[in-house]
């Protein structure tokens, strides 16, 4: 019977064999260790250079702006205009509260701007009486209160950006009356019922008996009081838009075409949202031609309306400029104290004679 033996050879070439591969391994698992140590390194180095090149914008101070629609496109041009001068004076100014959504009433931030101990606040105006108490009670607080837009008279705020709303009604008031002569005239030549009288019917917000309505509506009526010739051919009329909710204005104003021949010959609207349902309202209901929009901001849609002739025409304020003047405001009173009460804000209006001019300009 044979017996296998291990020879000295053997046994040798075995533990060589174990060396080789016990060196090999722990040769392995220090390069996987090295190369696990680099690659930490180099992520860690990554780290260190971005955080020295990334710089921090520090300011001085801290505005809010509060809207009751943070996303209409007149606001976002507010908001550049103030963030823009904000910048440029070491004061960060912010959409405050946007991101809460719109069941977040004016006067609600407000309260939460005040809270937060803001440095200033520039706010939407609209004339009720929460939305005074709330302006003062920023004041004592210390912190100041710029109004836009629309005034709240007979409240704490330190200073009002925009435009008297006698003079804006004035100026709707000029463009009802030449929109109303050419449709008379139209009517005169074409059809011989140029004694029918004109329906023009502005739309208003809730705060429909607030002095800033009265104050437009005064305007308007002024301007076509001066026209001997259209006093007894027009009536002028107002319609209460509910402005309570996401789709309400437009429910609002679609009610004003809804299964009625007889509509409005002009339609005056007073704010961007009113503008543009009013302009798709007049083309879903096949009432171009028979009603007149003339309207309010030079949004993009806004200026397709125009340049089709289906909105008559448009006013609208430096929106800009209009941020960019309540942000000095804040600034100017901060720093010395001091503020003018009133800042005008230039005004102008787009039709068809001009929109190309006008659209070249904003390019």
């Amino acid at each position: 019977m044979k017996t296998n033996k291990t020879t000295g050879k053997d046994k040798g070439i075995r533990k060589s064999l174990f060396a080789v591969t016990t060196f090999s391994l722990l040769g392995l698992m220090v390069l996987v260790t090295l190369s696990a140590i680099m690659f930490f390194k180099l992520q860690l180095d990554d780290v260190e250079a971005a955080e020295i090149d990334e710089t921090y914008e520090q300011y001085d101070r801290y505005f809010a702006l509060i809207t009751s629609n943070d996303r209409a496109d007149f606001w976002q041009e507010v908001y550049e205009g103030a963030k823009e001068e904000g910048e440029a004076s070491g004061n960060y100014v912010e959409l405050f509260a946007g991101g809460l959504g719109p069941e977040y009433s004016v006067e609600e931030r407000m309260e939460i701007a005040i809270a937060s101990r803001v440095d200033g606040i520039i706010v939407e105006g609209e004339d009720s009486h929460t939305l005074r108490n709330e302006i003062e009670k920023a004041k004592e607080e210390g912190i100041p209160v710029v109004v836009v837009s629309q005034d709240i008279t007979e409240s704490d705020r330190i200073s009002f950006v925009g435009i008297s709303r006698y003079d804006l009604g004035q100026t709707y008031g000029r463009q009802t009356c030449k929109l109303a002569r050419e449709i008379l005239d139209n009517r005169s030549e074409n059809d011989g019922a140029g004694n029918n009288k004109l329906q023009i019917m502005v739309l208003i917000g809730q705060e429909a008996e607030s002095d800033g309505q009265n104050l437009l509506m005064s305007g308007i009526r002024a301007e076509i009081a001066r026209d001997d010739m259209l006093e007894n051919k027009t009536t002028l009329e107002t319609y209460p838009i509910d402005d309570s909710g996401a789709f309400t204005a437009e429910e609002s104003i679609r009610d004003i075409f809804m299964g009625k021949e007889n509509v409005p010959d002009i339609l005056i609207c007073l704010n961007e949202i009113h503008t543009t349902c009013a302009y798709q309202a007049v083309i879903d209901y096949n009432k171009v031609g028979i009603t007149n929009i003339i309207g309010y901001y030079d949004s993009e849609t806004i200026l397709n309306g125009v340049d089709k002739e289906i909105i008559y025409s448009t006013v609208s304020m430096d929106t800009r400029q209009m941020g960019q003047y309540c942000a000095t405001a804040l600034s100017e009173y901060l720093d010395s104290g001091y503020v003018s009460e009133y800042f005008t804000v230039d005004t102008y209006v787009v039709n068809k004679s001009n929109i190309s001019e006008y659209l070249g300009g904003k390019e």
